[in-house]
């Protein structure tokens, strides 16, 4: 379109009287404005369907703390020599959380620093009775832009850190509660994370769970590792199926699960052998429920 321009220009210069001339170079520079501003038009339109595109392209991350007594002990194998904390917390800068809930923290802000705009967050701690919650105490969302190129960038990034800074100070307030829990129910906090995750339409679907992955449930009748021996092939088998049969068994189809912390207990009786087994069974737990662990274990790579 622009040659055809060009040409109604040098033509209307070669041949046309003066007036004449004027009135049609008049209508090619219009033609050309015009044109620019459709160029503009078309960019400003393309951003907005970039922009929509990555607004569905949304995730939804659930973040379950173990708080119970187990959590302020430190694994042996992240002490060093000199006694202090490894894996990623050498001391109490952060906080005055110690322990592996100290862990939990650092890897918390670690995460958040990655989170993408738009990104859903919930979080709770794992207590003996996860469903007697109505709603998760840590909740949020990280704000998304509806078109990039009409809002500022620096305005729109201290938002999101702001939101981001607001929603870590609660965790660590969660995790410093001094409330004792001395069951945690692992498989009940599953189920209120796919609660979570099917209200919603999030395309992408997170579950980061802090905890040693040792399930302690104080009801009667439920799955509790401290009476069950993981380490027999037979007894794993039989945890999964009996949730199976009571209906206790999560949908989380499509769920990228991480799993900070674990350990095989923290007993002396505990060993690495012990610690390959839980990771097995809770690993064909989840393949059982449709999600797939994507990490086991420091350090923690996300997403």
């Amino acid at each position: 379109m622009s040659y055809e321009i060009g040409l109604l220009h040098r033509q209307a210069s070669e041949f046309l009287p003066i007036p004449e001339r004027g009135f049609i170079l008049s209508i090619a520079q219009n033609m050309k404005v015009g044109l620019l501003i459709l160029l503009v038009f078309a960019t400003l339109l393309s951003s907005c369907q970039s922009s929509c595109e990555q607004k569905s392209d949304t995730a939804h991350v659930v973040m379950l703390y173990d708080v119970s007594d187990s959590t302020d002990a430190v694994p042996q194998q992240d002490i060093n020599r000199n006694g202090k904390i490894t894996n990623g917390v050498k001391d109490k800068k952060d906080s005055s959380l110690e322990g592996m809930r100290a862990v939990y923290l650092k890897a918390t802000k670690d995460i958040f620093d990655k989170l993408l705009p738009g990104t859903l967050i919930r979080g709770c701690v794992i207590t003996d009775q996860p469903l007697s919650v109505t709603d998760f105490p840590i909740k949020g969302e990280i704000p998304s832009s509806s078109n990039p190129l009409l809002e500022n960038k620096y305005v729109r990034e201290e938002e999101m850190q702001k939101i981001k800074d607001e929603k870590i100070r609660e965790i660590e307030k969660l995790l410093k509660d001094d409330n004792e829990i001395e069951y945690t129910c692992i498989f009940d906090a599953l189920l209120l994370a796919a609660n979570s995750f099917n209200g919603g339409n999030a395309t992408k679907k997170h579950l980061i769970i802090f905890s040693d992955m040792i399930e302690a449930c104080g009801a009667k009748g439920s799955p509790n590792y401290h009476r069950f021996n993981v380490t027999a092939p037979h007894n794993a088998g039989s945890i999964i199926d009996g949730l199976k049969r009571a209906g206790r068994l999560p949908s989380l189809n499509g769920v990228i699960v991480y799993v900070i912390g674990p350990t095989g207990g923290h007993r002396q009786s505990d060993s690495a052998d012990r610690f390959v087994v839980v990771r097995n069974f809770w690993e064909a737990f989840f393949k059982e429920v449709g999600a797939e662990v994507k990490r086991y274990g420091a350090p923690i790579e996300y997403p």
